[in-house]
């Protein structure tokens, strides 16, 4: 189809009524070629478009041919055929307009307290440009609940309490470099304890111990006792590999019944 050069006058006003779209410089022309969407279409499913043919830019409504008329929006370049006594029809769409790129952060509210998401860590912060942030809740509690993890990172770290504190897990990890308890009374109660330390120091005024069984194991051992070591024991047997040396002031070796002394020399004096 040849394609006849035409000229209209765009008007500055859209939604001029269709008496008014266009006044034609030359009668007759008829029209297949792009032009661009200025207006998204009205009820009677028309858009208003600049016509892309030599000359200055013609303004003219044309009755959108397609499927959906009010999926068109402004600077959409379309393919439109007509002309000024049949009319003008878009009977396709030759490019959309380039939609600005999603924002990969957004932020909400301003000035010491705001909010910001970032779609590319999928990460909500909220940021606090003054000195400190409390959270307070006089009558009720607070809870912090997520479905992950949560992470305190700071210089320091303090848990005060009116009542108790409590932890509670599956597992419970505490490390650092160096550490203090200080608890006025303490009590533990599990089923095992296991201990893995290069030195081990105790101070008490008073140490009680029960078990069942106590079993020690030691390369050597020293005890140094300023007063009384005492034994009460049902049955007491010392076995030991080498020598069995005993050094004392006085030596009192007492039996209610039988005393015996076994050996292949006996030396006395």
């Amino acid at each position: 189809m040849a394609r006849t050069a035409h000229t209209c006058e765009v008007l500055d006003e859209p939604q001029a009524s269709a008496a008014n779209v266009f006044r034609p410089a030359g009668i007759g022309a008829r029209y297949l070629g792009p032009a661009r969407v200025v207006s998204a279409a009205d009820q009677t499913g028309r858009v208003f478009v600049t016509l892309d043919g030599p000359g200055p830019p013609s303004g003219v409504r044309a009755r959108v041919a397609l499927a959906d008329a009010h999926a068109l929006g402004p600077d959409d370049l379309v393919l439109v055929i007509g002309d000024l006594t049949a009319g003008f029809y878009v009977i396709g769409v030759l490019g959309r307009r380039p939609s600005a790129p999603e924002p990969t952060r957004q932020t909400v509210g301003g000035g010491p307290l705001r909010c910001e998401y970032d779609a590319i860590s999928d990460k909500a912060r909220i940021i606090v440009d003054a000195a400190d942030l409390e959270f307070v809740s006089p009558t009720g509690s607070i809870s912090f609940v997520a479905g992950q993890g949560i992470r305190f990172e700071g210089d320091a770290l303090r848990l005060d309490a009116r009542s108790s504190v409590t932890l509670r897990g599956d597992e419970v990890r505490v490390s650092g470099e160096r550490g203090i308890v200080a608890l006025k009374q303490a009590t533990y109660a599990g089923d095992a304890v296991s201990a893995k330390v290069g030195r081990l120091h105790w101070i008490a005024d008073r140490i009680e111990s029960t078990a069942g069984v106590v079993i020690e194991r030691a390369r050597n051992v020293f005890s140094r006792i300023e007063h009384l070591s005492e034994t009460k024991a049902g049955r007491v047997r010392m076995l030991v590999a080498a020598t069995f040396h005993v050094k004392a002031r006085r030596v009192v070796v007492k039996a209610d019944e039988d005393y015996k002394v076994q050996a292949e020399r006996i030396d006395l004096g």
